[in-house]
């Protein structure tokens, strides 16, 4: 009796829905770089912000930074970079802003 010596693959809707979902958690929590690029990244950021750069012109001048601006200020404001030294005080504007309470005034009847 003659059979076939091809590999067999069975598709499983209820595994693959349950690998699908456990993706799609996991790539959202947490952040996508290794302790070796954070430490990196830690050591560019950490000299230029004490001079009192802003992280715009830390990634403007600095083309090895793969991340985004804002990636960079949610990875701060996660405390990322906190065992560095650098925290949401290490940021000029951000301390220095001022917060506007209400942009408009209520209407009164």
């Amino acid at each position: 009796m003659a059979t076939c010596h091809l590999d067999k693959y069975f598709y499983y809707a209820t595994t693959a829905d349950k690998d699908y979902k456990f993706d799609l958690v996991d790539f959202r929590q947490g952040i996508n770089m290794t302790t070796l690029e954070v430490k990196e990244l830690a050591g560019i950021l950490k000299p230029l912000l004490d001079q009192g750069q802003s992280l715009y012109q830390i990634k403007s001048s600095h083309k090895e930074i793969k991340q985004c601006i804002k990636t960079l200020y949610n990875y701060i404001e996660m405390g990322v970079f906190k065992n560095y030294g650098i925290d949401n005080f290490s940021l000029k504007e951000k301390v220095n802003r001022k917060q506007f309470n209400n942009k408009y005034k209520k209407r009164t009847s």
